[in-house]
């Protein structure tokens, strides 16, 4: 904070001054949007309806914020930042690229300012997973955020939860940075937090209608396991794909909460949420701490689902194994009768020409009874 200042809008003062860009081609405003409180708060997204914006727009809006909070602070950002960002002279991811698939989350201090970024699923859905990736700036009186989209889906809810918050301070009041930013993690865990719920909805779903099962029927359990199995493989490698996300922002909140979060300052480094309520930071560090407790127990009840599933499996194989045998069983009576006659005996009893087959057949029908009545009492068959 700027010496002898009590808030941050003393610093700032009270003139605010919002921007909405509108695209040349329509009169509806596409998704880069600048909040400008003396020039110190800035949010650019890479993305609008229909896909990305063209990267040369992106790089303007971009470099107009960065060279803003460089000037306001005093400071050259490192290339890596700029590389990262996508900013003018450097490519932009917009395809399948591991930044959306498997982002990592981090916040880290450096000379004078904060960066880091935040994921929230944009799209989970048939064992992929996409991520909106949120890129911030921060110093104690500036903030900079950057939506990096993939180009083929991003998360219009989060995104709009951020835009509408910095319009709320815009209009009722302006708060510092930091908590701007805490309230942005907020919303991380927010979105990461619906993102389980709408899994474990899946997993509850998927986990009644494998109760459903009939275990003693050999073809429904075999029909419904090739039904199944893919769909519960799928939200296994889903759920997965949050491991990283949930449990990096859970290590990124617990920093904040202990006050390891700093930058240099004046050659001095300062926890960068000195000046934020530490109720507030307890709280989010809690939320996280039960969202990887929530991830942990979700995967474990889908494995426990795949096991379900692999001991029907097993348990079709070994029906159709008895029925098999029960089968080649119900030959093993008139197998011996037709083996023992069959032989080259003598001459048969008067009584066998004249009641042998009727022997045969009652002994055959009985034998088939009998055999029937104990595997089904084994429930073999």
């Amino acid at each position: 904070m700027v010496a002898g200042a009590t808030n941050y809008k003393q610093v700032l003062g009270n003139r605010l001054v919002f921007v909405l860009a509108f695209s040349s081609d329509s009169h509806k405003p596409n998704l880069s949007y600048h909040l400008l409180v003396q020039n110190r708060i800035h949010v650019v997204k890479n993305s609008r309806n229909g896909g990305n914006r063209p990267l040369v727009e992106y790089q303007e809006d971009l470099e107009v914020a960065l060279v803003s909070f460089e000037r306001n602070n005093g400071i050259e950002l490192p290339p890596l930042v700029r590389r990262t960002l996508g900013a003018r002279g450097h490519n932009l991811n917009s395809k399948r690229d591991r930044s959306y698939t498997h982002p990592f989350p981090f916040l880290n201090g450096y000379d004078g300012f904060l960066f880091g970024c935040l994921a929230v699923p944009a799209d989970i859905d048939d064992g992929l997973a996409d991520f909106t990736n949120l890129y911030l700036l921060a110093s104690q009186t500036d903030l900079v955020v950057i939506f990096n989209d993939p180009s083929w889906v991003y998360n219009p809810f989060f995104g709009g939860a951020v835009i509408k918050l910095v319009e709320r301070d815009a209009r009722d009041g302006v708060v510092s940075p930091p908590d701007l930013v805490l309230e942005i993690l907020g919303f991380t865990v927010a979105s990461l937090d619906h993102a389980l719920e709408a899994l474990s909805n899946r997993r509850d779903h998927y986990a009644k209608k494998i109760k459903l099962i009939d275990k003693d029927n050999g073809p429904e359990i075999e029909s419904e396991v090739e039904r199944r199995f893919p769909a519960v493989e799928n939200l296994q490698i889903e759920t997965s794909s949050l491991t990283t996300v949930v449990e990096e922002v859970s290590r990124v909140l617990t920093a904040v909460a202990a006050g390891q979060i700093t930058f240099t300052a004046g050659g001095v480094r300062q926890d960068f949420f000195q000046f934020v309520e530490v109720a507030a930071r307890d709280g989010l560090q809690l939320h996280s701490a039960h969202l990887v407790a929530y991830l942990r127990s979700l995967l474990f009840d889908i494995e426990a689902l795949i096991h379900r599933l692999d001991r029907y499996q097993e348990r079709a194989l070994t029906i159709a194994t008895h029925r098999i045998t029960a089968l080649g069983a119900l030959l093993l009576f008139p197998s011996l009768v037709y083996g023992y006659f069959g032989q080259a005996f003598g001459e048969l009893p008067q009584w066998w020409y004249e009641k042998g087959f009727q022997v045969t057949l009652i002994g055959t029908v009985t034998y088939w009874i009998a055999h029937f009545t104990w595997f089904k009492r084994k429930k073999y068959i």
